[in-house]
């Protein structure tokens, strides 16, 4: 059955699940995996965060191009966005919607090392896996991206495909990077046959904050402490009311409640 699967890195740990429904009868569920985590229904979502108080929030270009989109608010509320500013050499789109928001500072870059641990904080497949936000723990593996790109990074949180767009956090709670895309798992085996998952990638906080430059109104980024501590389950309840869902079509939220919840 092994020809059967093209399972996303991250999912790896879901193989025998996968191979037992088959076994059942039951359908299973092909996880194409991307170079880049783009979406992956024309209904589809990604991960947003808050920059402000006042409605700013970045994401994932490619999530947004030509796209209508909304932000599910913490409340439910699904709220039209504004494409505000985007560039999409660096993949990043700042959006505007009309509410007051909690949000996560940014930290100034220059002080990551290889082996800080961070955390993810996004909404993987919601038409799979449902509305929750879903918690991942990681390190940083290096300060680089694919093929030495210098204006992303390499982390090993796992993450899935509506995972792109959403926050990198760093010690302290701050955002450190934006999730962008992932290596191509079965590309890499096919030319290698080495079975590679969770080498993952990370816009910087420099690419962001130079995104941003001349945008009026948003908070100054703030120095991190590398040895601050970085407590998974207290971030995540603090931060939680800023990183919410961006979805290009509500369909993509109604066909979520059919599916297990937090799963």
């Amino acid at each position: 059955m092994t020809g059967l699967f093209r399972l996303h890195p991250g999912n790896f740990g879901h193989l025998c699940l996968l191979g037992l429904a088959c076994l059942l009868g039951l359908a299973c569920l092909l996880m194409p995996a991307t170079s880049r985590a783009e979406p992956f229904f024309a209904d589809s979502n990604a991960t947003g965060f808050f920059i402000s108080d006042n409605g700013h929030l970045i994401t994932a270009y490619h999530a947004v191009e030509n796209r209508k989109v909304s932000v599910v608010m913490p409340d439910g509320r699904a709220l039209a966005a504004e494409v505000a500013k985007f560039n999409k050499e660096s993949d990043l789109a700042l959006l505007k919607v009309a509410a007051s928001t909690a949000y996560l500072p940014i930290a100034l870059p220059g002080n990551l090392q290889p082996g800080t641990e961070i955390l993810t904080i996004g909404y993987p497949m919601m038409s799979v896996q449902g509305r929750s936000a879903k918690l991942s723990r990681g390190i940083i593996n290096s300060l680089v991206g694919f093929h030495e790109d210098k204006t992303s990074f390499q982390f090993d949180a796992a993450t899935a495909r509506g995972n792109s767009g959403g926050p990198v956090i760093g010690p302290g709670g701050l955002a450190i990077g934006v999730v962008n895309g992932k290596l191509h798992t079965t590309k890499v085996l096919e030319r290698t046959k080495e079975w590679i998952v969770n080498v993952n990638y990370a816009t910087t906080t420099d690419s962001l904050i130079r995104f941003l430059d001349g945008v009026p109104g948003l908070p100054a980024p703030q120095p991190m402490n590398l040895d601050a501590p970085l407590e998974p389950r207290k971030i995540f309840n603090q931060l939680k009311q800023a990183i919410v869902p961006v979805v290009s079509d509500m369909s993509a939220m109604r066909s979520s409640e059919n599916a297990p919840q937090g799963q």
